[in-house]
């Protein structure tokens, strides 16, 4: 797997997605990487981190798009499990829209790793031998994904965060900031491991985990 975002399938017209923080981070990869960016799609152009992107109006605006001739950027952060990221994501392709994979120059990508479609991977982030990326997921800035590990759709590995070999992180799972999961371990879907906690045992699916060592506690 090449350090770049996926340009073999890429349409003639690029669009974003939200608008905040993390969908500033895309942007500024696309740019660097001479994929320009036709217009971002948003409840509303205020408080915007797109600079000069034109905003092509709330999700509505969506339905006036040829699927044939886009390609969409999922530009919806999380900072929790959540189902948000992943709505979006299936609306869009069920209305026939394809993503692009994002891949920062500075991220490393074993050749024998794996991304599902519209996967992000960020700057100086590792995905290991083996690993698999499951579609829409986040590894962010710096986090390890060694090898591998299997990691569900939608989910989001967030900044310095580590799963060592082995591990699977479910679908729509957030694992928080500087986390730590020990090999083998699995992390159900749709959970939360807090920021710093690490991991020495299995997490049910919808639970929330926190501490060193982590303890869980069902989400629901």
């Amino acid at each position: 797997m090449p350090s770049a975002s996926t340009l073999a399938e890429m349409k003639p017209t690029v669009v974003m997605l939200g608008a905040g923080g993390h969908a500033g981070v895309l942007l500024e990869i696309l740019l660097e990487q001479g994929i320009p960016l036709e217009g971002y799609i948003a409840p509303s152009a205020e408080g915007s981190r797109l600079g000069n992107v034109p905003w092509l109006g709330p999700d509505a605006a969506l339905d006036g798009l040829d699927a044939a001739s886009v390609s969409l950027v999922n530009g919806l952060g999380l900072a929790k499990a959540s189902t948000a990221r992943g709505t979006v994501f299936e609306n869009a392709r069920a209305l026939g829209f394809t993503f692009l994979t994002i891949v920062d120059a500075t991220a490393i990508v074993k050749a024998s790793a794996d991304l599902g479609e519209g996967a992000q991977v960020l700057a100086g982030a590792i995905v290991g031998t083996g690993a698999r990326i499951g579609a829409d997921t986040i590894i962010n800035t710096g986090a390890i994904v060694d090898h591998d590990c299997v990691v569900g759709p939608h989910a989001h590995i967030a900044t310095g965060a580590a799963l060592a070999g082995g591990v699977t992180v479910g679908a729509g799972s957030h694992i928080g900031l500087g986390a730590r999961v020990i090999q083998g371990i699995t992390v159900g879907s749709g959970s939360t491991i807090g920021a710093g906690a690490v991991v020495l045992s299995d997490v049910a699916d919808r639970s929330t985990a926190v501490g060193v060592p982590a303890t869980s506690r069902s989400s629901t």
